[in-house]
């Protein structure tokens, strides 16, 4: 998701690669004049982190959590540059907040909420409504990503836009999907 500030562009998440990644900075700059200033990655896994280094090489400060960046170093992830805390920043005219709602699809993951327009970025912690399953689980804790997700919904219920990892995405339907989802891999035993 690319955010357009004052000052440049707030990526959240990266694509699969470089190769993808260089095609989007370049339309960037073509299409909004803008070049970005900040990605944010919301968990280890290489589709929110392929591209760090050239991010960085090129000026582009990168930043996750702490249990983000030692996930990455730990799996030989490309690491991001700068820690945060979970909460509330301001990058120019944008405010945004930071939450760190557990353990879901990865043990570090994160979500993002813009106030501004309503709007929950959630990465691959939620699925899509379209989704019928819950996709790679393989560092995934489902029982404690269902109670994440709840809180999630409980606390950004009033999301007007839910954006997801993959596939597509509309408002609260993808959150309310991926709790579907949770529900029945815990009645599965996974």
């Amino acid at each position: 998701m690319c955010v357009l500030t004052n000052s440049g562009i707030l990526m959240v998440d990266t694509p699969w690669d470089t190769t993808q990644l260089r095609p989007l900075f370049d339309s960037l700059q073509k299409f909004w004049q803008a070049r970005p200033v900040q990605v944010i990655s919301t968990h280890f896994h290489k589709d929110r982190t392929a591209g760090l280094d050239w991010l960085s090489a090129h000026g582009v400060k990168t930043i996750s959590i702490e249990m983000t960046r030692q996930l990455c170093m730990e799996n030989n992830e490309e690491i991001p540059q700068f820690v945060v805390e979970p909460g509330s920043y301001v990058l120019d005219n944008v405010s945004y907040t930071i939450v760190y709602p557990g353990p879901g699809h990865a043990p570090d993951n994160i979500v993002l909420y813009f106030p501004r327009w309503k709007l929950l970025y959630g990465g691959c912690f939620i699925k899509s409504f379209v989704s019928e399953n819950l996709g790679n689980v393989g560092d995934a804790d489902v029982r404690s990503w269902l109670k994440a997700a709840k809180h999630v919904r409980k606390q950004y219920g009033s999301a007007e836009l839910v954006i997801t990892g993959h596939q597509d995405w509309k408002g609260l339907e993808s959150l309310n999907q991926t709790i579907h989802l949770l529900h029945q891999a815990k009645k599965s035993g996974q």
